[in-house]
């Protein structure tokens, strides 16, 4: 009887694409067709097929800043399972992980997982994060058995086309300038759970964690804020995708929430900077429990479509290295 071919694990090579490509269109699932994020993870996976793609990320990691890591299983020529994490200043976020069904159940998505925890601590991030669909109660045992904690949960939504707008956008809403970041980050973050703002820090580049998981390919954004009474502030960031035509809303605000007619304003706002570029599908995403963001989406015709958890786990000798 011949013997098995062991499953090795390592980088992905660009002679991998072919069988990489095969196995990661598995993790591409309701979540992603529901929400219109399977058009930028199909954009991404084709990037990786261009040598000018291979040639930026080693000249990232040459000088010792990498943006991403995929690795695969591989037994023979056969990519059997892969993990792709993105390399944020505090975390390594996996951002998916697939295995070919003839393959499950080996724990190749374990061990994938566990490479990254060790290459996290090699590189000094504090954290492990990744996001998981809240109805896969399986999943999140799993997550929950490795160390990994909830830290927030968020409902996802959808429409084909950009709402409209039923009034001109009130004047206490304005464009985000470069004085106004450090204001903004500290306001939203104070309302936060301590691990998820040690895991990912507000910033100018992303006012929340979940912008991660909407960017694929060449993206553009900007923000508009609404100052609130007693010092709060809300804000709308729009994200436009004009290679598949994708445009995302993400309403934030610190404590107390922003009411519904404020989001709203906020919404209309990005809408009209949204407009000339005409995408074709439009998603947006706000925390649960369901708040004023939400109610602000659904009456400018969103529909809830999904739910995700985000959780994170300490990374052992893990510390930030700034």
């Amino acid at each position: 009887m011949a013997a098995q071919v062991p499953i090795v694990y390592r980088p992905l090579r660009r002679s991998d694409y072919a069988s990489y490509q095969e196995v990661v269109q598995l993790a591409i699932g309701q979540f992603e067709k529901s929400t219109g994020l399977d058009l930028t993870a199909e954009a991404t996976i084709a990037q990786l097929s261009r040598r000018s793609t291979w040639f930026h990320l080693g000249l990232f990691r040459l000088f010792g800043r990498p943006i991403l890591d995929i690795l695969v299983a591989s037994q023979g020529p056969d990519v059997v399972g892969t993990a792709t994490a993105l390399w944020l200043p505090r975390a390594a976020y996996v951002a998916g992980v697939a295995t070919r069904p003839g393959h499950r159940s080996r724990g190749i998505a374990t061990h994938l997982l566990g490479l990254f925890t060790e290459r996290a601590r090699r590189r000094r991030r504090a954290w492990m994060a990744l996001d998981v669909e809240s109805e896969n109660l399986g999943a999140i045992r799993v997550y929950r058995a490795a160390g990994y904690r909830e830290v927030g949960t968020y409902t996802w939504f959808s429409r084909a086309e950009l709402p409209r707008g039923e009034s001109p956008t009130p004047s206490a809403v304005l464009p985000v300038g470069p004085s106004d970041w450090q204001s903004i980050t500290a306001r939203l973050e104070a309302g936060r759970p301590a691990e998820y703002r040690d895991a990912f820090p507000a910033s100018e580049a992303a006012l929340t964690h979940n912008e991660f998981l909407v960017r694929g390919g060449q993206v553009e954004f900007s923000t508009w804020k609404r100052e609130l009474p007693g010092g709060g502030v809300a804000v709308v960031r729009a994200h436009i995708f004009p290679g598949v035509r994708l445009a995302a809303y993400f309403p934030l605000s610190s404590a107390p929430e922003a009411s519904a007619d404020e989001f709203v304003g906020l919404i209309d706002a990005a809408t009209d900077w949204l407009s000339p570029q005409r995408p074709s599908r439009v998603l947006a995403v706000a925390p649960e429990p369901r708040g004023n963001a939400a109610i602000a989406l659904e009456r400018r015709g969103f529909a809830a479509v999904a739910s995700t958890t985000a959780m994170v786990a300490r990374v052992a000798d893990g510390s930030f290295r700034g």
